[in-house]
């Protein structure tokens, strides 16, 4: 169960090892993958200014509010490292 309100360490298991999950079996496949984040980690960060590109660099990100856009941060960070 997904809430907004809940913190990382609930979450990890949904947002974190689903992801990494997807990833090892996309891997082991011929198949494309289309990664879709539901949450702009930005918004609960200190990067929530501005407009921000598909391709801005989350490593500038210093600090993001709640376990849901921490985990779904950790979650495109994995995507990205494929």
């Amino acid at each position: 169960q997904v809430h907004l309100t809940k913190s990382f360490i609930a979450l990890a298991p949904t947002n974190l090892a689903g992801t990494r999950a997807i990833l090892q079996l996309w891997q082991q496949s011929e198949a494309s993958l289309l990664y879709i984040s539901t949450l702009s980690v930005f918004v609960a960060s200190d990067r929530s200014e501005g407009a921000f590109a598909e391709n801005d660099e989350l490593e500038a990100t210093r600090y993001i509010l709640g376990g849901y856009a921490q985990t779904k941060w950790a979650a495109e960070r994995l995507v990205r490292r494929v």
